[in-house]
């Protein structure tokens, strides 16, 4: 599968999106029409996991971004419960952990990234 290409089921059409960071080939399925995405493992409700095998914090950080663009109504992550209305809002729990959780990975992210340079 490649980002864009459509899994038609009949009564539905998912669009693939390729969203790396938390690995490589990550992907989600997003129904355009009822704004349901399904994300796997790149959205959850957690800490997040920069240190694993294969993730990218960088590329995580511009799938957020660009999922953030998206008018998702339901997003039904790889772990726990589906979330209804905003997929990422500011104010409230942001996916992939805390906003607080997130500031801190990135600069301990950019501090073991500055001092391998």
């Amino acid at each position: 599968m490649h980002d864009g290409d459509a899994v038609d089921l009949g009564d539905r059409v998912f669009t693939v999106l390729h969203l790396p960071g938390h690995t490589p080939g990550s992907i989600a399925l997003y129904d355009e029409q009822s704004g349901t995405i399904f994300t796997g493992d790149v959205i959850y409700d957690g800490q997040l996991l920069a240190e694993i095998v294969g993730s990218d914090i960088d590329d995580y950080l511009h799938s957020m971004r660009r999922l953030r663009e998206m008018p998702v109504r339901v997003v039904h992550p790889g772990h726990g419960p589906s979330v209804n209305g905003a997929l990422v809002c500011p104010t409230r729990r942001s996916v992939a952990g805390t906003p607080r959780r997130d500031s801190r990975s990135r600069r301990n992210y950019e501090r073991e990234r500055d001092a391998r340079s």
